[in-house]
């Protein structure tokens, strides 16, 4: 499973019940984050908790706080990696999409200008 934003942000719900209520059990957390995302943040979970949570049979239990508090800032870094990510890649569709539009417009112009400059070629020769 490759981590997203919007698994981090299931995350750090997680992390924020699990600090409030030192633990929390299975249903619980799935009815208050729906099952798929709940699944997900688990499983992320167990596999990265370190020494901040103890976990038997899908209840987790807050073991040390500040290891806690440590993966909660991790998950919030990451949140705002990503979200760097996507404002950079808006900006720069907006650059691009800018840059298509002063194309266009300095195509046109010149077209104008070759127009222009035709017509008054001929009519200096008076071929019109």
């Amino acid at each position: 499973m490759i981590p997203d934003k919007e698994l981090y942000e299931d995350i750090v719900k997680v992390l924020d019940m699990i600090s409030q209520e030192t633990e929390l059990e299975y249903y619980t957390g799935r009815a208050r984050l729906g099952a798929v995302r709940w699944v997900n943040a688990c499983t992320w979970l167990k596999e990265n908790r370190g020494e901040a949570l103890l976990c038997i049979d899908d209840t987790f239990t807050l073991f040390q706080k500040d290891h806690l508090q440590a993966l909660h800032d991790n998950c919030l870094k990451a949140i705002g990696r990503f979200e760097k990510e996507e404002s950079d890649r808006d900006l720069d569709r907006k650059y691009k999409i800018k840059g298509i539009i002063y194309g266009k417009t300095s195509l046109v112009i010149s077209c104008l200008c070759a127009l222009l400059s035709l017509w008054i070629a001929l009519k200096q020769y008076g071929i019109i």
